[in-house]
C-alpha cells in the first residue's frame, strides 16, 4: 500500500464521516477509528522496514544496540500516544485525551533514565579520571 493510497483513503474517510456527523449519526466516530486503525498498520509495516535498517547500520558502526532500542520504543510509545490522544479529542474527550498524552510522557520520562544515568556515570568518570 502507497502513502499515496493511504492519504487518499484517509481523506475519503474523513468526508464521509463528517457527513455522517452532519446527520447525527455517531457513526463518524467509528470510521474515523477505523481509518486510524488503516493508517497505523500502514506506519507499522514502514517501521518493520526502518528497523531493518537500523540493524544493518548497528551491524556497520559500533553503537550499543540498547540505545537504538531504547529510541525505537520511545518513538512507539509517542505514536501509539497520539494515535489514542488524537481518538478521545475526536470524540471530544478532551479530558482523557490529555491524561493519555500525561501517561506517554511518564512512560517516556521512565524510558529514557537508564540513558540519562548512563550519560552521567560517563561525566562523572571523565570528570575524576
Amino acid at each position: 500500500m502507497s502513502l499515496i493510497s493511504v492519504v487518499f483513503a484517509a481523506v475519503i474517510v474523513v468526508l464521509i464521516a463528517l457527513k455522517l456527523r452532519e446527520m447525527g449519526s455517531g457513526y463518524g466516530i467509528l470510521m474515523s477509528i477505523g481509518a486510524c486503525v488503516m493508517v497505523m498498520y500502514f506506519v507499522i509495516g514502514r517501521f518493520r522496514q526502518i528497523a531493518g535498517y537500523i540493524d544493518r547500520l548497528v551491524s556497520y558502526v559500533s553503537v550499543d544496540i540498547t540505545y537504538i532500542d531504547i529510541i525505537l520504543k520511545m518513538i512507539g510509545i509517542a505514536y501509539i500516544c497520539q494515535f489514542a490522544t488524537d481518538i478521545c479529542r475526536d470524540a471530544g474527550y478532551q479530558a482523557i485525551a490529555s491524561q493519555v498524552e500525561m501517561a506517554g510522557k511518564i512512560s517516556l520520562i521512565l524510558l529514557s533514565m537508564p540513558v540519562l544515568m548512563s550519560v552521567i556515570d560517563l561525566v562523572v568518570a571523565i570528570v575524576e579520571g
